[in-house]
């Protein structure tokens, strides 16, 4: 079934349904809110974005953002934690992972201004586990800088005896912005019972020149930090990048302080190229509204 050229997704994936009224077809809120900007929202929980069960190379995790840019699960490690993507089995790089098309990213680098929103909803690794160094380990990932073409990441390392989540943005080849680093409370990174630490939303986004991180969890936040206040697009082509979310092929390893960071799990991400709303968009507004929806299914699952 059809909606204005776009597949229809049945129910309100962020919402609730104790019906379980699934001949219904309405597209998840956050498609409305984003005003014609999204460009993908996958949503394990969800039924409508995932099959269920344990997750094996090659399944597809679906689209909901009527776009029908499915993404696909790499590698047959990943297990299921509270109808999350759990990838601490992971040995190495590209262990355990979703990887999607290079769909995003090229609606992205065409509307010739590098503005977007990246968000990614999961369970923290918890203070023993998290990435203990400086080098930066991606949730969720789009290249490598390093050695070649990279939008964004929404990474964790430790930086001044804090536990920090790092915003990046590749603005030249091996270059970097100004990082937006937000240091984890403590309390977030507490064993919740099945060794992992607090559900969060992690958000990036880059507007008008500025970039920006936003971290929020049921205890804390939300909190804002501002990377770059100005500057350029990236000089790279960034086109052919493919948004991914787990133990990626970039930058994770098979060293000990990896292989503990891994210990965290993805239950739900969405990328929108910001230039393509027909609307003014409040960012911290969305990001809130969205949180408040998410985070109130969350006890079901």
């Amino acid at each position: 079934m059809a909606q204005d050229g776009k597949k229809a997704v049945a129910i309100v994936a962020a919402g609730s349904d104790p019906g379980g009224n699934y001949g219904k077809f309405v597209m998840d809120p956050l498609v409305r809110d984003l005003k014609g900007a999204a460009l993908e929202i996958h949503d394990v929980p969800f039924k409508g974005g995932w099959k269920g069960g344990v997750p094996v190379n090659g399944d597809v995790v679906q689209d909901i953002s009527g776009n029908e840019h499915d993404a696909a699960v790499v590698g047959s490690l990943m297990t299921l934690l509270k109808q999350g993507f759990n990838h601490s089995a992971a040995t190495g790089a590209g262990g355990a992972y979703v990887e999607g098309t290079a769909h995003a990213a090229a609606a992205i680098r065409a509307q010739d201004a590098d503005e977007y929103l990246m968000t990614w909803y999961g369970r923290l690794p918890i203070a023993a586990n998290f990435n203990t160094t400086s080098t930066p380990l991606p949730f969720m990932g789009s290249g490598n800088y390093q050695t070649g073409a990279m939008l964004a990441d929404i990474t964790q390392y430790t930086g001044g005896g804090n536990r920090i989540i790092g915003f990046r943005r590749q603005t030249g080849p091996n270059t970097i912005g100004a990082v937006a680093a937000i240091a984890v409370p403590a309390a977030d990174l507490v064993d919740a019972g099945d060794g992992f630490g607090a559900f969060c939303q992690l958000a990036t986004w880059r507007k008008d020149g500025v970039t920006r991180g936003s971290y929020r969890t049921a205890a804390n936040g939300p909190t804002v930090a501002t990377g770059e206040t100005s500057g350029s697009d990236n000089t790279v082509d960034f086109s052919a990048c493919k948004f991914n979310v787990g133990v990626g092929p970039n930058f994770w390893s098979n060293s000990a302080p990896a292989l503990l960071a891994n210990n965290f799990a993805s239950h739900r991400w969405s990328v929108a190229a910001l230039r393509l709303a027909t609307e003014v968009l409040d960012i911290p507004a969305i990001l809130a509204a969205d949180w408040a929806r998410v985070n109130g299914r969350y006890p079901a699952w």
